[in-house]
């Protein structure tokens, strides 16, 4: 499993760097684009290596729905990151003098650019659902 970009645009560092403070665009068409060449390139591999299997993860609308509807998830904040350098953004990640959110789970990203644990696992859940595969559940096994 090979997994493509999310919406690139709308990540924290974009929204800060843009100024509106919502979605750029322009990246996340070039998110789009990259996950299409991918995908083809992918879909290649498979003819060529026939003791191989590729599948291409496009987690794009599933982000995307995460981020434009957090609510429906369980989040209040899709727009900036839990852990930030105070008014300094953006920052270049979580730092140790850096300011934590009172409760993370209710923030779509832990960072300017990564999403944060419970949004991971829900990604996660929604492609497991969306790729058809069984399974997955909760296992404790390590």
């Amino acid at each position: 499993m090979v997994f493509g970009l999310g919406p690139m645009g709308c990540i924290p560092l974009q929204r800060v760097l843009s100024t509106t403070g919502e979605c750029q665009e322009r990246a996340n068409k070039l998110a789009i684009s990259f996950n299409k060449a991918a995908s083809q390139l992918l879909a290649g591999l498979d003819g060529r290596l026939p003791n191989a299997s590729f599948k291409f993860g496009d987690a794009y609308d599933v982000v995307d729905n995460v981020i434009q509807n957090p609510k429906n998830y369980g989040f209040d904040n899709a727009d900036s990151p839990c852990c930030s350098f105070g008014r300094i953004r953006p920052a270049l990640t979580c730092l140790p003098a850096s300011t934590l959110c009172s409760d993370r789970s209710k923030y779509v990203f832990w960072d300017e650019y990564h999403p944060s644990d419970g949004a991971n696992q829900l990604i996660a859940n929604e492609l497991i659902k969306k790729f058809g595969f069984l399974g997955g559940g909760n296992s404790s096994a390590p």
